[in-house]
């Protein structure tokens, strides 16, 4: 069982069974056969790997993915949607699946994550492949990952590599070397997570 995906800020993204869009994790079973999970831990300290228990009975099916809501309440928990004791922190942090093991508590697997931008998520790809994570531009609660971007009109306009007076930094008067993007869409383009090179 691996920790597959995370999203520690859901701000307009997926909801649960209250109508709520809060954060979550999400757990693969990759194996041929059913994982019993009732003995297994999330936990948020690396220091301390008790905190919340998967209750009695939860197992995932081969090749299944399973969604905890990471919003610190438990009493929305239902058989068919769970609800850890704790509330992920939006901007980084760590999140430990655990067992015990010889009398103690023992790491299956860890993500750690950092700066995630709100309504992106974090995990690994391909699923259940916990040397391989990545960004993800469309979170997928409960189904497989995918590195596929949504579609954005924004372009390179236009830009001077040899400014030498023709338009000075407004900031500090300097002549910089400058580009402009365009969003040649109808509505606001989210740059978040996206790079420059």
């Amino acid at each position: 069982v691996w920790i597959n995906e995370i999203q520690p800020s859901n701000i307009s993204g997926a909801t649960d069974q209250a109508g709520d869009p809060d954060p979550w994790v999400e757990l693969h079973n990759p194996g041929d056969v059913p994982v019993d999970l009732g003995n297994l831990v999330l936990a948020v300290n690396s220091t301390q790997l008790s905190g919340w228990s998967f209750p009695s009975g939860t197992t995932l099916g081969p090749r299944q993915f399973l969604v905890v809501w990471c919003d610190g309440e438990p009493a929305e928990s239902t058989p068919a949607e769970l609800h850890a004791s704790f509330r992920l922190n939006p901007t980084h942090g760590v999140v430990i699946v655990s067992r015990l093991q010889n009398g103690a508590r023992a790491a299956l697997d860890s993500l750690r994550y950092r700066d995630i931008p709100p309504d992106k998520s974090f995990g690994s790809f391909p699923d259940g492949n916990p040397l391989e994570r990545s960004l993800f531009h469309r979170p997928t609660p409960g189904a497989p990952n995918t590195l596929a971007a949504s579609p954005t009109l924004v372009f390179i306009n236009e830009w001077m590599a040899s400014n030498t007076g023709a338009f000075p930094d407004p900031a500090d008067g300097e002549n910089d070397d400058w580009f402009e993007l365009y969003n040649a869409g109808n509505n606001p383009a989210d740059l978040s997570a996206f790079t420059l090179t």
